[in-house]
């Protein structure tokens, strides 16, 4: 699941999962859950692609 607070926080998340998804897969505890949080920078003038990983909160979610 992706909730962002906006449409652009959104595709940010989807376009990180697919861009450093092998990145991911060896950071993540499980890949059948995880929870991470994201900050999406300067979107007004980068877009969505200017996303990266806050902070990996699957231990306090799960």
């Amino acid at each position: 699941m992706i909730m962002g607070q906006s449409a652009i926080a959104n595709r940010a998340a989807v376009y990180l999962l697919k861009r450093d998804y092998k990145r991911l897969a060896r950071e993540v505890k499980s890949l059948n859950r995880f929870c991470l949080m994201l900050r999406v920078d300067a979107a007004d003038t980068y877009g969505y692609q200017a996303v990266e990983v806050a902070a990996d909160l699957s231990a306090v979610a799960f």
